[in-house]
């Protein structure tokens, strides 16, 4: 059997404890293999699907899992031998997550500022401050009229109520914002700017079709 090596050398983990990787290919099967091992005997390896894995690839792969034990764990436990596809998720590739759980977190951070500035102004509020609410894709955003006003109960009466001249769309959208923490004068609010917003950019779409 015919193996090309790809990486053979001493590392040292996040503890500082040496950690040797040795990796290989194995053209005629399809696959390469990576282990990582401990002077104290412990050891996880890794054998990947591959047609030609290069050096540089096996090597980042080896040195995410010395600095990096969240890396690691994501492939395997100590003392385990696992399998991945063609899918290999690189170091990198988790450094890019971790920026976008950070924008993520960024995003919620706004949206909930946006939510407690309209609450605190109450009646105050204005209407660019409600334009700027944002709910990105939350528990509330796929249910539909009738369930929300079942969900919110006497709150779902007052807002349809108060929301009796909206379409069913935007009743939709004022019963959301209402179950977001909105007291149902300001989801009615709400649903009044979203819609003027959307009848604003669909003239302004218009406008510039006829030139």
């Amino acid at each position: 059997m015919a193996i090309r090596a790809l990486v053979d050398e001493t590392l040292r983990d996040e503890r500082g404890r040496p950690c040797r990787m040795t990796g290989g290919e194995f053209p005629e099967e399809n696959r390469a293999s990576l282990s990582m091992r401990f002077d104290d005997g412990s050891w996880c390896s890794l054998e990947i699907e591959a047609s030609r894995l290069d050096a540089a690839t096996i090597d980042a792969v080896a040195r995410g899992w010395a600095r990096d034990p969240d890396y690691r764990a994501h492939f395997m436990t100590p003392g385990s031998h696992s399998f991945v596809g063609r899918d290999l998720l690189l170091p990198q590739d988790r450094e890019h997550e971790e920026e976008e759980r950070l924008m993520q977190a960024e995003r919620l951070a706004a949206r909930r500022e946006a939510l407690e500035l309209v609450l605190a102004r109450g009646e105050a509020a204005t209407f660019e401050e409600y334009a700027a609410l944002r709910s990105g894709s939350d528990e509330f955003s796929g249910r539909r009229l009738s369930r929300l006003r079942t969900d919110l109960g006497d709150l779902g009466e007052e807002v349809a109520t108060l929301g009796a001249a909206l379409s069913d769309k935007a009743l939709a959208s004022a019963l959301r914002w209402c179950a977001r923490g909105l007291p149902p004068l300001q989801a009615v609010r709400r649903a009044e700017v979203e819609t003027e917003v959307e009848r604003m950019a669909a003239e302004d779409r218009n406008s510039r079709w006829r030139r």
